[in-house]
């Protein structure tokens, strides 16, 4: 129940982010790849950001998540 729990989370940040960057495109700051990327993907991009952070248990997880897409598709 809790990678279900995860994933639905993961899904609701994202979609957030992207509604916000469909409304103001020059607040956006992370580029997903143009074929999508799926939960788990992102789940184990967060994963590894979060323990290569040594404040990362101060950040709320929605900035993580979000925090470490910007990290691995920062937008150019």
């Amino acid at each position: 129940m809790a990678d279900v729990y995860c994933a639905a989370y993961v899904d609701g940040v994202v979609d957030g982010y992207r509604i916000m960057a469909d409304l103001n495109p020059s607040s956006k700051m992370i580029c997903l790849p143009s074929a999508g990327i799926d939960n788990g993907t992102i789940i184990d991009i967060f994963s590894k950001w979060y323990k290569k952070q040594k404040d990362s248990k101060t950040v709320p997880a929605r900035s993580g998540v979000l925090l470490s897409l910007k990290a691995a598709y920062p937008c150019k």
